[in-house]
Order: structure tokens, then sequence, then C-alpha cells
């Protein structure tokens, strides 16, 4: 659906033997030598991805030399493929080919794993949806659970209260109990996918399920929960000086007699402080944490904590108002600490970017490039010269002729590669690739 050619190109570099050592590669001169290796041929190649309306395409050059290149381009009734492993052959696959292989694949999983949701069935009446009506019907039945909601409001009380390290001055009760809370929202939700937009999108994801029963089952099954196994549940509103509200639910579940299920504090709260949107939920095992404030120009800073099971995940992003970024993640894993820091930039109709990889403080991984309008196909898709051949013909188990003049093309291709390759690496590094080109 692209109006116009639009591309990518992005280059790796490697601290490979770090990269060995961390991963308990004992350090020898054979693995140095291997390191380098990797590191020369990293250092010299370029990985660019183009696309257009027709057409989409992955090319890895070797310096300005084209390594390999993979391309499918739509065509009347099906796809072409070209690739620099084919030389001057181009592959056409139709589309009832791939309906037969798709349908012959999902065929050979077992039944419950194709029982979910149809995503191409999905994907197609996706197109047929009425978005606009979509929102507005669910923004009326925002409004009615709202309004249900707001009508369990308590008195307000006034002071001085402190939550999550906030101050607040008012603090407001809402009388609802998990039934009826669970009872508005599951209502809420069957009134919405009962309504006549979203009726392409339910039937896609039903596949012949009645979506009401489903939903009238899980009802009854709240309902009729014993009273001792319902968590307990108490919403608060606090607002502070400014009328900003910060919505609180707390809730304790219950555990199991024989311990194994444990009891759990839950604390969930939200809302927008001193022009901060805040997030915020903890529990015995896990707490997230996350705060994001949007400035007039347009610019934005998102901090995000996640603690749990062994986990650290700190992320801090600040955007300005062209979009550029800055974000580092720090993620410490079973005392291994890994950090990631992008950044991009605005450059006229392309965007710069840069990811490096750090782990124990070592930089290990960094890649750099663009992506944005603009770019060139190197994928011979027509020509004089170019042989195009149907996948049937190639798939053909009783005359495997064509097969076997296509496996000599591509190991052909695959030795040219290597010797591309050589040319735009070091010169020992050259000669060690020269020396596996026979094997």
């Amino acid at each position: 659906n692209l109006e116009e050619t639009s591309s990518f190109d992005v280059k790796v570099s490697a601290d490979a033997a770090t990269v060995m050592a961390l991963t308990g590669t004992t350090v020898t001169e054979e693995t140095q030598g291997t390191a380098k290796v990797i590191e020369d041929i990293l250092g010299s190649i370029t990985l660019k991805g183009t696309a257009d309306k027709e057409t989409t395409e992955l090319a890895l050059f070797a310096g300005t030399d084209v390594l390999l290149s993979l391309g499918v381009k739509n065509i009347e009734g099906g796809y072409l493929f070209a690739s620099s492993l084919l030389g001057d052959k181009t592959l056409t696959i139709t589309k009832e080919l791939i309906e037969q292989t798709q349908q012959q694949m999902m065929g050979s999983v077992s039944q419950s794993a194709t029982s979910g949701m149809d995503l191409q069935a999905l994907s197609a009446q996706m197109e047929t949806l009425d978005k606009e009506q979509v929102s507005k019907d669910g923004e009326e039945i925002y409004q009615k659970l709202k309004a249900e909601i707001d009508a369990k409001y308590g008195e307000p009380e006034s002071g001085e209260f402190t939550v999550d390290g906030m101050t607040f001055v008012t603090k407001t009760p809402v009388n609802i109990s998990y039934v009826e809370l669970t009872e508005l929202v599951l209502n809420a939700v069957k009134e919405l996918l009962g309504n006549e937009s979203m009726q392409p999108i339910v039937q896609a994801a039903a596949q012949g399920t009645d979506i009401n029963a489903s939903i009238d089952e899980a009802l009854e099954k709240v309902k009729n929960q014993p009273e001792e196994e319902r968590p307990e549940v108490q919403f608060n509103v606090y607002k502070d000086a400014d009328e900003c509200e910060y919505i609180v639910c707390d809730a304790t579940t219950k555990g199991s007699e024989d311990g194994s299920v444990k009891a759990e504090n839950i604390h969930a709260a939200g809302g927008t402080i001193d022009g901060k949107e805040r997030v915020l939920i903890t529990s015995n095992t896990v707490n997230f944490d996350m705060t994001t404030e949007k400035a007039e120009d347009g610019s934005a800073e998102m901090q995000l904590k996640l603690t749990g099971d062994g986990m650290d995940i700190s992320v801090v992003s600040k955007s300005t108002a062209d979009q550029s970024t800055d974000a580092t993640c720090d993620l410490n894993v079973q005392g291994m600490p890994i950090k990631a820091h992008f950044v991009t930039a605005k450059e006229g109709e392309r965007t710069n970017f840069q990811v490096e990889i750090y782990m124990m403080d070592k930089l290990l991984l960094t890649l750099s490039g663009s992506a944005g309008k603009g770019g060139e196909m190197v994928s011979a898709f027509e020509g004089g010269e170019i042989t195009n051949i149907p996948f049937e013909k190639l798939m053909d188990t009783n005359d495997t002729t064509t097969a076997n003049q296509i496996q000599m093309v591509m190991m052909s291709s695959l030795v040219s590669a290597i010797t591309t390759l050589s040319k735009n690496v070091p010169e020992d590094t050259a000669a060690w690739l020269t020396s596996t080109e026979g094997e």
C-alpha cells in the first residue's frame, strides 16, 4: 500500500571476541582469528530493504557490490520471485498454490492449534470494518459504563492523602464489588460486540462460536463463585488541588488451604497528575511503574520500571517534537546486566538510527542505518535474458531436470558471492574465505 518507494539500510559491528568469551568460549589464537574474520565480514556488509506498491526485497551488499538479494513482486494471479542466487532465472508462484500449501500446513497440525482465531479471515474482515462507526459505538458504550460506575461513588472526604508518593486533597470511595464490576464490564463488552458495526470482526474471530453464550457463561461463573474464593476489591478516587484524578484499586486474592495457591495483594493505579500520566501495578511478585510526560512543543519523556521473578527492567525514553528519540533500556536478569541504547534523528525524509547493545558494561553490538522514503531495487524481475520458471515445474518429482539446473545455478551464485565478499574485506580474511570456497 506504499504510495512511493521506501527503504531501510543497516550496518552491524560486533566485538566478536568478547561475545565468544562471555558465552564461555575459551580464548585461543584460533578463536581470536575467527573473531577477526567475523568482525571483518560484518564491517564490510550492509543490509538493505526496499519496497514500493508492487515489490518488496532484501539485499545484502559487500561494499557497493550486491552480495545476495531476494525479492518478491505482485503479479496477476500470484507472485514473482527473483534472487541473485537464481542468476538470470525467476520463479512464479500462483495464489492457488499458496492457498493449497496453507491448507496442507493447517491440516498437518492438531485441531486444538487451529481452533483459535483465523488471522487471515480476520485480516480480510478488518478491511470491511467501518472504523469510524466502531469508534462511535465504543465511545457510547464507554460513556454508559462510566455513568454506571460514577453512580457508585460515595461521599468525598477532604484532608491530606499520600498515595504512591503523591499528595491529594480529597478521597472518594467507589462502592462496587468484584462481582458488580465484572458484570458491568462483561455486559458492556457483550453490547459492543452485538453492534452491527462489529459484526465483520466478530464473525471472523468467533469461527462458529456463540460469543454471547460464552460471555453469559463467564458471568454465571463469576456470580456462582463461592464467597471465600472471590477477591476483595476496594476502589478509591483521589484528587489533587487542581482536580486531577488518580484512580486506585486494591485487591486481595485468597490463597488455598493446602498452599498450592498463594494469597496476593494487588495495587493498581493510574491518572494524570502535574501533567504526567502514571500507571502503577504492584503485587507480591511484580512491580510495574510507568510515567509519561508530554510538553506543549510535542516533545515527550517516558520512564518505566519493571521488577519481578529475578528480572529488573528500567527504560528511559525521550523524544523531540520532530520525533527524534533517545532511549536507554537497562535489563538485569539473574544478576546479568544488559543495556541497550537507541537513538534516532530525522534528516529530511529519512530517519537515521543507532542501537548499541552492552553486556557487563562492554559494548558488544552496534546497529546503525537509516529508514524512510527513497531507495532502488536490485533484483531483476524482467528482461530479455530473464527466464521465468513456474514453481510447480521446480517441484516436479517426475522430472527433476529443472530442480537440478536451479541447484547448479545456486551453487555457482554462492561461489560468486564469496568471491564478491573477498574483494571487500582485508587481505587475510579474503585469503581465509578463498581457502573455504572449495569446501
